[in-house]
């Protein structure tokens, strides 16, 4: 069995080296941005108990569709209620602040990369925020 470091991981082709780090992230927050939207795609039972959550949240309350057993863990409700505070439906603010978080996991992500696998760090990072689960999750209003 090889180790974990013989695995070769695909490196950065020397055309790719002379554009700069910098382009490749605009061009991945920008295939981000295209899906930003203040339509609800996915209105799952999950997604409306999260948003219940938050909009009571926003108003002072702690509560999951008028009941008090919140059945979810509070912490992306508690990310979003600022949120409700604009409207009764912030779709568009959520989507937003979905993509400022799909943002900061780029970099999270290059940065962690960078340390294992200096070479390979921005085919890596492409290849995770190019991931098919990353995408439906990105659109979910979900924990």
């Amino acid at each position: 069995m090889r180790d974990a470091a013989a695995i070769a991981l695909p490196a950065i082709s020397p055309r790719t080296r002379r554009t700069p780090l910098w382009l490749w992230f605009a061009l991945g927050a920008l295939l981000m941005a295209i899906q930003i939207s203040p339509w609800w795609w996915t209105p799952t039972i999950d997604a409306t108990g999260y948003l219940s959550m938050a909009r009571h949240m926003a108003h002072g309350t702690l509560e999951n569709l008028g009941r008090a057993q919140l059945f979810y863990a509070p912490g992306y409700p508690l990310l979003i209620s600022p949120l409700f505070l604009l409207g009764d439906r912030p779709l568009l603010a959520i989507a937003i602040v979905h993509w400022l978080l799909a943002l900061a996991l780029m970099v999270g992500v290059y940065r962690w990369a960078k340390r294992l696998v200096p070479d390979s760090a921005l085919p890596v990072t492409m290849l995770v925020m190019a991931n098919v689960n990353l995408w439906e999750y990105y659109r979910q209003t979900i924990s």
